[in-house]
């Protein structure tokens, strides 16, 4: 088993499918990524212009 196909099976990914974490403009939203990882994807938040609490609140948003 290779490197790729042992995370997959960890995270439960079907297809390689990453959302990249956009950060400018709240383009990476928590409903985006909440649809990406229920289509057995790998969603990632754009935090690298946000703030400690506002990544936080972010994440219990849902």
């Amino acid at each position: 088993m290779n490197l790729y196909n042992h995370v997959y099976e960890v995270l439960d990914i079907k297809v390689p499918v990453i959302q990249a974490g956009m950060a400018r403009d709240k383009i990476s939203t928590i409903d985006l990524i909440i649809n990406v990882c229920e289509a057995v994807g790998l969603g990632t938040l754009g935090a690298a212009y946000m703030h400690p609490e506002d990544i936080r609140k972010a994440v219990r948003e849902r």
